[in-house]
């Protein structure tokens, strides 16, 4: 048996240079797949980015445009139904029941402004006053 520090003649022999070429090729490749990979990703994100944008400029049109020919029919229209409900008490409570449902509406929107779960918030629709709670 061959116990000698001395490696086998062949190990010694052989060149290792086409060997750390193909390693630095492997390398060099997985490298350029790498950035090319980010590069596509950050292109993506980009469209996206952009996508978005022009959507949020086409909703912001919108908003403006319901802000200004449709809230305040809308506004109008609940203060007019106020007056009913003033008029007629038998048609608070549906009012009230339509007035909760625009506050639920308002709230998840993130407009709310104050108030207990549940409860109406003071001032939701400019011109309305919160509903008054149904007593049995």
């Amino acid at each position: 048996m061959n116990t000698s520090p001395n490696p086998s003649p062949e190990l010694a022999t052989a060149d290792p240079e086409p060997q750390m070429r193909a390693l630095r090729i492997v390398l060099t490749m997985a490298l350029l797949g790498a950035v090319l990979g980010f590069l596509g990703a950050d292109i993506l994100i980009y469209r996206q980015l952009q996508d978005v944008r022009t959507m949020l400029h086409n909703n912001e049109a919108l908003l403006a445009k319901f802000n200004e020919n449709d809230a305040p029919v809308l506004s109008n229209l609940l203060i007019r139904l106020s007056e009913f409900a003033k008029a007629n008490p038998d048609f608070q409570p549906i009012l009230n029941v339509h007035l909760a449902a625009l506050a639920r509406v308002q709230g998840e929107s993130g407009s709310r402004s104050g108030g207990a779960e549940g409860e109406m918030p003071t001032g939701a629709v400019p011109g309305i006053p919160a509903p008054r709670p149904n007593s049995p």
